[in-house]
């Protein structure tokens, strides 16, 4: 006024700072299945306000954005763990953090992650040695649907010998029996020279040679009449059962209009097999397949499946036969 300036008290207040995009890093990814994975990633600066939200997006392109899939983990500064679902197997994902405040949203380094197969399941398909071959589920025992056919082939009149090489016999010593039945082997190069029952053999990694057991399992599952553990299946030399022959028999294939139901996929062949005196017999018309239990010293036992009966034969069999192999899931 007329008198001169007066002032009034004094405050203090300070300005707010300038807003900026937030800070955040973007963790590698881990914990990868065929569906899902873990990533996540660090605020390390809230830009000056506060942030609201964080996660990770990801997506089959580069440069995923909030458009795309993503996850909320909470809110604020610090660390945070992002689980990832709903991937699809087999595929390359790219994945970035982010932190939203309000200046907008901001993106972290993009990481990739790919996801693996999906589990195997009894049913599908195996490759081993360079051939493919198929699975099925009997039970609760998973089974491969072919006989084996691995290894070198020699001749009916030489014998197997424990020397780091899988050897095989083909009936009359034609590969083309080979591809159609599987080869033929004698007990010990089937179980790679180990006495031990249900040892791996030459079965793949993760199957095994059935024990007596395991195919009397597989022989109560299928029969109609008599069931997994009836004293049926202990009898020996003898057919067995009532029709479990007949529906692990392929619908094909057998002499004299011989053949099964195939009735839980087994699909078992008449392959023959090779005796004691180097003999090639019974193709068309039986089926003999090992177990890996041993009879005595010199004897194992084996099931034959025969073109005139629905039922199964066990017997304790010479070692030195030739004979086919089937491997089951351990």
């Amino acid at each position: 006024n007329s008198e001169g300036t007066a002032y009034g008290n004094e405050i203090i207040f300070i300005t707010l700072p300038d807003i900026v995009l937030a800070t955040v890093t973007t963790d590698e990814a881990s914990n990868i299945t065929d569906i899902t994975a873990t990533s996540g990633g660090t605020v390390t600066s809230e830009g000056g306000g506060a942030v609201t939200a964080r996660g990770v997006c990801w997506s089959t392109s580069s440069n995923p954005t909030l458009d795309d899939s993503y996850t909320i983990d909470g809110s604020g500064i610090g660390a945070f763990v992002s689980e990832i679902s709903g991937l699809t197997a087999t595929t390359k994902y790219y994945v970035r953090a982010y932190a939203i405040n309000t200046e907008g949203t901001a993106y972290g380094n993009e990481i990739t992650l790919t996801t693996l197969p999906p589990p195997w399941q009894c049913g599908d398909q195996i490759t081993y040695s360079g051939q493919d071959y198929n699975t099925v589920l009997i039970g609760t025992q998973c089974w491969i649907k072919e006989n084996l056919n691995i290894g070198t082939r020699i001749d009916g009149t030489d014998e197997q010998t424990d020397n780091s090489q899988i050897e095989k016999y083909c009936y009359n010593d034609n590969e083309v029996n080979c591809d159609t039945y599987g080869g033929l082997y004698q007990w010990d190069e089937m179980m790679q020279y180990s006495t031990q029952e249900g040892v791996q053999g030459i079965c793949p990694d993760g199957w095994h040679i059935p024990t007596d057991e395991e195919w009397k399992t597989l022989e109560g599952t299928v029969d109609s009449q008599y069931g997994v553990g009836d004293a049926e299946w202990d009898k020996s030399n003898v057919y067995r059962g009532y029709d479990a022959g007949k529906h692990l028999k392929s619908t094909s294939g057998w002499y004299s209009n011989g053949n099964g139901t195939d009735e839980f996929g087994f699909k078992a062949l008449p392959g023959g097999d090779l005796d004691i005196n180097n003999d090639f017999g019974g193709m068309v018309s039986f089926g003999y397949w090992w177990s890996s239990m041993v009879s005595g010293s010199v004897n194992a036992w084996s099931r034959i499946l025969g073109y005139s009966s629905d039922k199964v034969y066990r017997e304790a069999s010479d070692k030195t036969n030739g004979r086919s192999v089937r491997c089951i899931k351990d």
